[in-house]
């Protein structure tokens, strides 16, 4: 992940004199997800990685309306996980980069949702999606 955001911090840093990139790492939630039977009706362990690269400099005071704030990565993550069950990772991802996108400031976001302890498997699987405004 770090390759990454170093990657997409170059990108942004090329389109602007400064980028600042904030994040949400390792965030663990149980929730229900999954197209095959045997996730119906069970819970599964996923994390969350979100990351979003904001256009200029965020060391604005809190109460300005530019400002970003690390709650506001969380709250997204609750406010799309508590919309409905989904059925594939790739959804929730997309679901949450179009919320940040709500926030002005925010150029790019990156969102990386991983299943832990899959039966049958020794790591994790999962998906990264990542969008540019």
């Amino acid at each position: 992940m770090n390759d990454l955001n170093g990657n997409f911090n170059n990108l942004i840093s090329t389109n602007s004199e400064l980028s600042t990139m904030l994040f949400l790492e390792d965030e663990t939630r149980e929730i229900e997800v999954g197209i095959h039977e045997y996730e119906q009706g069970f819970k599964q362990s996923v994390k969350f990685d979100i990351t979003v690269f904001v256009s200029g400099n965020n060391s604005l005071k809190p109460d300005s309306p530019d400002f970003l704030s690390y709650e506001f990565l969380k709250e997204s993550l609750d406010s799309v996980l508590e919309i409905k069950r989904y059925d594939l990772l790739e959804t929730i991802a997309n679901e949450i980069i179009e919320l940040l996108f709500k926030h002005n400031n925010i150029a790019a976001a990156s969102v990386r949702v991983s299943k832990l302890e899959i039966p049958g498997l020794s790591g994790n699987l999962g998906c990264l999606i990542t969008k540019f405004k």
